[in-house]
């Protein structure tokens, strides 16, 4: 039996599962830092990472400074560590969620939005009437989702993972 819920900040979710609300945490990425407390399957499916940003902008650079673009990410998630790799130069700002630093392209503080680009795109339907588009689109490896739990419990890790392996990837 599951109860589901949804977290927009990293933080909140991890003070979740430290406290013991929360025993297993869906499409969530792989990082180093993460593996240190959290057990992880298999990926089970890859999302591509998005820029945001208004409608009228024809091109997004990708160089490491994006061409002197102010980059918003959500703190916490992977996509500031992939911003933080892959455009070291850009002038980055980190905010609580998505949904923050989307606000943020709107009120002009930053030029794009840099996340999960799936996730980018059901933020901006929530604001029908803003003039946000998904830009671009990258697959970066960190865009690979895994379930997640406390280490605690690795052997109930060790069978979801076990049942992800049998199913084909044709299927996900």
């Amino acid at each position: 039996r599951f109860e589901l819920r949804r977290y927009g900040q990293w933080d909140q979710l991890a003070e979740a599962l430290a406290g013991g609300e929360v025993q297993l945490v869906t499409a969530t990425a792989y990082t180093a830092e993460r593996a240190r407390w959290l057990a992880f399957t298999r990926p089970y499916m890859v999302l591509p990472q998005g820029f945001v940003g208004r409608r009228g902008i024809t091109s997004v650079a990708s160089a490491p400074d994006l061409a002197g673009r102010r980059l918003a990410t959500a703190r916490g998630f992977v996509t500031a560590d992939i911003a933080a790799e892959r455009f070291a130069h850009a002038p980055r700002l980190a905010y609580d969620s998505e949904g923050a630093a989307l606000d943020a392209v709107l009120r002009g503080e930053a030029d794009f939005v840099f996340g999960s680009a799936p996730g980018l795109r059901v933020l901006i339907a929530q604001r029908p009437d803003s003039d946000l588009a998904v830009l671009r689109t990258f697959g970066f490896p960190q865009g690979q989702h895994r379930l997640a739990m406390r280490k605690n419990d690795q052997a109930t890790i060790e069978r979801i993972d076990a049942a992800l392996g049998a199913i084909e990837p044709e299927q996900w």
